[in-house]
């Protein structure tokens, strides 16, 4: 999968840089392309990676806690609350963030930040959940 199902322009050269980099945790790339064949439209764009400590100040601290990167912001236009919730229910009854906490999800799509959007987010013992169809 590539980093945006629409051109160049919707990603920042940093994010187009660390999403082609192997800096990613490894399901972190399977994640995102999962949630990005369960959204509703096919422009699609991700807005951010890797922050510095500075850029993460105040907030959660996983875009952060890289490399290798786990977590991903992202989005597409017009998105409504609705479309984003049923896209981070599909991404989270495939995938558990970590066995040992299961109440952490992968996806997450209540409003936070700067604007509607879905952080998906791993950790290094984040599986696919038994039984799952997706």
């Amino acid at each position: 999968m590539s980093y945006s199902k629409d051109t160049d322009k919707n990603v920042s050269l940093s994010v187009r840089n660390l999403w082609q980099l192997e800096e990613l945790e490894p399901i972190l790339k399977e994640v995102v392309g999962y949630g990005f064949d369960a959204a509703p439209c096919a422009k699609l764009w991700i807005s951010s990676i890797g922050r510095t400590p500075k850029e993460d100040e105040g907030r959660s601290g996983i875009h952060s806690a890289g490399p290798p990167w786990r977590a991903v912001d992202a989005g597409w236009a017009r998105m409504t609350k609705e479309e984003v919730q049923q896209t981070c229910n599909k991404v989270n009854a495939k995938y558990i963030y970590d066995p040992q906490r299961p109440h952490l999800l992968v996806a997450y799509g209540a409003p936070h930040g700067t604007g509607l959007h879905i952080h998906y987010q791993v950790h290094p013992r984040t599986v696919i959940k038994i039984g799952s169809n997706g």
